[in-house]
C-alpha cells in the first residue's frame, strides 16, 4: 500500500497535457469554417489530423504548422482540385470528414483505409 500525505507547503506549478486527436479534428474544422485566421494550441499531431488537415488544405484552407498552428478559415468549403478526399482510420468510419464534406455541396470522391470505407457511406 502507498500512503499519500499532503504537501506541507502550497505547490505552483503548470502542468502541459498532450493534445486530443478528437479535440484537433473539431478545432481544425471550426477554424475553417470561421472568417479569418484562427490558432490552434497545441494541437495534436496524428496520422488521422494529418490526414484532416491535407482534406482541408484540398478545399483551399491555408495552415501554418508549428507548436501551434495557424489555419486561415474562409467561411466556406470547396473543393479546389477535383481529386478524391482521403481518410484513414483503423476502427470505424471517419467521425469527421463525412460531414464535413457534405458542407463542400458539390459532388465529391472519398477514399481511404479499410476502416474508413467500412460502415454506411455518403452516395
Amino acid at each position: 500500500m502507498i500512503i499519500i500525505q499532503p504537501a506541507e507547503k502550497k505547490i505552483r506549478t503548470t502542468i502541459s497535457v498532450p493534445g486530443s486527436k478528437s479535440l484537433t479534428q473539431r478545432a481544425l474544422i471550426a477554424a475553417a469554417l470561421a472568417d479569418g485566421r484562427s490558432r490552434l494550441i497545441g494541437p495534436l499531431e496524428s496520422e488521422d489530423t494529418e490526414y484532416s488537415s491535407g482534406a482541408l488544405a484540398q478545399m483551399g484552407i491555408a495552415m501554418e504548422k508549428g507548436d501551434d498552428w495557424l489555419v486561415e478559415g474562409r467561411g466556406e468549403l470547396s473543393d479546389r482540385t477535383g481529386n478524391p478526399f482521403f481518410s484513414v482510420t483503423t476502427e470505424r468510419p471517419p467521425v469527421f470528414s463525412r460531414p464535413l464534406l457534405l458542407l463542400v455541396g458539390e459532388d465529391l470522391s472519398l477514399t481511404g483505409t479499410r476502416g474508413c470505407m467500412s460502415g454506411p457511406l455518403i452516395h
